[in-house]
């Protein structure tokens, strides 16, 4: 949190700018949005390829929304072998585990 004194209307942007260091690695410059001191909210506009950023009036406050982190494809596992022997291996034992379960039911139930 960062607290500036008022330096005229200006872009959320100019203040994030000159007064925060900037937007992080984590923060969205996209999400950028500014609540007035009335109690209304002013989100980034986008249009094209082109940010629209509110402007700060007198006892607004910024605020900058966090990147959604998207979670990362591991391709090693893609394109791993699959071990037959050891699915081969699973399976039978599980086989065998419910063969062995049905036997001793039956057997109680004789």
């Amino acid at each position: 949190s960062v607290s500036v004194a008022f330096r005229g209307e200006r872009s959320a942007k100019y203040y994030i700018d000159n007064f925060a260091g900037g937007v992080s690695d984590t923060g969205a410059s996209s999400e950028i949005k500014v609540q007035y001191a009335d109690g209304g909210v002013q989100m980034t506009k986008k249009f094209l390829f082109f940010n629209n950023y509110p402007r700060v009036t007198r006892g607004s406050i910024i605020t900058v929304e966090a990147k959604e982190i998207k979670p990362q494809v591991n391709r090693d596992n893609e394109n791993a072998k699959i071990d037959w022997g050891t699915v081969l291996k699973d399976t039978l034992t599980q086989a065998t585990a419910v063969l062995t379960i049905l036997i001793l039911v039956d057997q109680l139930g004789k």
